[in-house]
């Protein structure tokens, strides 16, 4: 299966504050993959993948729609380094098979209130 129709391949995140995020996984049509019995993790890393920042909660809000939601907390947002940039991806389970379904660079922009 092909990543979702015009995923970003980049996303702000602002740090020391709540990051959420809903996506839809499609098909090269545009239609809606069912995510029913499906399990997603993410984590986030630095390029090169030496350095895990932290795991990304993900939820799935509607399966039969491909919807899911991407979530990092105040805590989590604080650690992560404005450069250089950290990237996270985010995978499929199904049974015994995985895929990548997204992967993308964060744009991390400090943020001002503490």
């Amino acid at each position: 299966m092909s990543l979702p129709n015009k995923t970003p391949t980049e996303l702000d995140v602002y740090r020391r504050v709540d990051w959420t995020k809903n996506f839809i996984f499609k098909d090269p049509n545009s239609t809606a993959i069912d995510l029913t019995g499906s399990t997603l993790t993410s984590e986030v890393w630095n390029a090169e993948r030496s350095k895990k920042y932290c795991d990304i909660t993900c939820t799935i809000t509607d399966a039969s729609n491909g919807k899911f939601r991407l979530s990092l907390s105040e805590s989590q947002t604080t650690i992560l380094p404005t450069t250089p940039a950290p990237y996270f991806d985010v995978k499929r389970t199904v049974g015994s098979d995985t895929s990548l379904i997204i992967r993308v660079k964060f744009n991390v922009s400090e943020g001002y209130t503490t």
